[in-house]
């Protein structure tokens, strides 16, 4: 959702929800999101939009062919400091061979990947430097289109949508901050990105509506993140013997210090109740080995015998 209004127009907001949409239909309408675009189209588009008096263009189709109508189209639209934001497409699978997605690819456009509800990579988001930044796109409630109803919630996929989350942003900082060049609004969406897991398919990290718009850049050249050590190797036959042995004295050592500690505790408990230690008394050794008969039975036999 770019420019969804208020609830009481709506079922749902929008993040930009006072931006308005110039919708420009640059694939059939049948053509799925895997389908390439045409780049003449997404050049025509591009025109078009500009034309239309747009600040913001989100290019929602990838072209895997590069043309220099598309190339004078997007450098038009940067030279008036109207960013680009193009999705990065749906071929990021081993299978399907990862091509290198166009607008996204041009150096003054900012490539949006897509990212699922638990922050991972969303299957089919390509990776590659041209990959700026990424945002939700999967599952993400939308306005359902075609022949359902105008106002009915469903649940769509891919990095177009990714690619309207990061135009919305760029929308509201536009709003708040008036015109840039694309540089600096590329440069504010970036540096107040989320950090992620890292790689090629992250870019600078999850788009941060927030943070973009009420940030401020420094002046200072970034400095980049000393890198950190790689993790060791897997464990080698000797390196996990000695684990065990150091782990099994920790544990006797633990024991030990347990059972003194218990001991101590014992010994003070006895001396607070007057508990002394003390010998048994020796067994008296002069009485007989077996004892002798009762003396009510001596007595009876003595009188009938």
């Amino acid at each position: 959702m770019i420019a969804a209004g208020p609830p009481d127009t709506g079922p749902v907001t929008g993040l930009a929800p006072r931006a308005t949409i110039l919708p420009v239909r640059v694939v059939g309408e049948n053509a799925a999101s895997r389908d390439p675009a045409d780049p003449a189209d997404l050049a025509r588009g591009v025109d078009l939009a500009l034309r239309g008096g747009a600040e913001v263009i989100v290019v929602a189709a990838a072209s895997y062919r590069d043309s220099p109508s598309l190339r004078a189209a997007v450098a038009a639209a940067v030279a008036r400091d109207v960013p680009v934001i193009a999705a990065a497409g749906e071929l990021g699978a081993d299978r399907d061979g990862n091509p290198t997605p166009y607008p996204a690819a041009h150096p003054d456009v900012i490539g949006v990947g897509a990212i699922d509800r638990d922050g991972r990579i969303a299957p089919g988001s390509p990776h590659g430097d041209y990959v700026d930044l990424v945002a939700p796109g999967v599952a993400v409630p939308t306005l359902q289109g075609g022949d359902g109803p105008a106002d009915a919630l469903a649940e769509a996929d891919g990095t177009a949508l990714a690619a309207g989350y990061v135009g919305a942003t760029a929308a509201l900082i536009r709003n708040r901050h008036g015109r840039m060049p694309v540089a600096r609004l590329t440069r504010l969406l970036t540096a107040s990105a989320s950090p992620a897991a890292g790689g090629d398919a992250f870019g600078a990290g999850v788009v941060n509506p927030y943070a973009a718009v009420t940030g401020r850049l420094a002046e200072q050249p970034a400095r980049a993140l000393p890198a950190l050590p790689a993790p060791p190797a897997d464990r080698t036959g000797a390196q996990h013997r000695r684990r065990v042995a150091a782990c099994a004295a920790t544990a006797v050592a633990a024991v030990a210090v347990g059972a003194v500690l218990l001991a101590a505790a014992a010994l003070r408990r006895s001396r607070r109740q007057g508990w002394r230690p003390v010998l048994a008394a020796r067994l008296p050794t002069d009485e007989p080995v077996e004892p002798g008969p009762p003396v009510m039975l001596l007595e009876q036999l003595d009188r009938f015998g």
